[in-house]
């Protein structure tokens, strides 16, 4: 009998937390509450975390379609690339140059001596 090839544990630990996963989210009241969103995003961290341990450790290897997708990967970097910029505060002679108002709004607020009429006492 051929010894038989067994997958390696990172591998399996991070299938079945898929399968669990799948299986899990569809609830219609496990899936609309905050905790819910929250465990099932961790889950799938755990899971990914998993995979990469096994691929680290060369238990698994990546197939070709993932070589071959490396234009959709690039694009996606360059659109995450994007959005940090949106996300990552700029500095303030950066701002003044791409908007000058935007650049004396936010000095006036660095300064503390922006006269707004917001609800004070009177």
């Amino acid at each position: 009998m051929p010894p038989r090839h067994r997958t390696p544990l990172f591998e399996r630990i991070a299938l079945g937390l898929l399968i669990v996963l799948v299986l899990w989210a569809p609830f219609p009241l496990g899936s609309n509450r905050g905790w819910a969103w929250g465990l099932l995003e961790a889950g799938l961290f755990v899971a990914g975390i998993c995979w990469l341990l096994a691929w680290l450790r060369n238990e698994v290897r990546s197939t070709d379609m993932l070589r071959l997708a490396w234009p959709a990967f690039t694009l996606l970097g360059a659109w995450l690339a994007y959005l940090s910029l949106h996300w990552i505060p700029l500095p303030l002679g950066w701002v003044e140059v791409l908007s000058p108002q935007a650049g004396r709004l936010h000095g006036l607020v660095a300064d503390g001596s922006g006269s707004g009429s917001g609800s004070g006492s009177g």
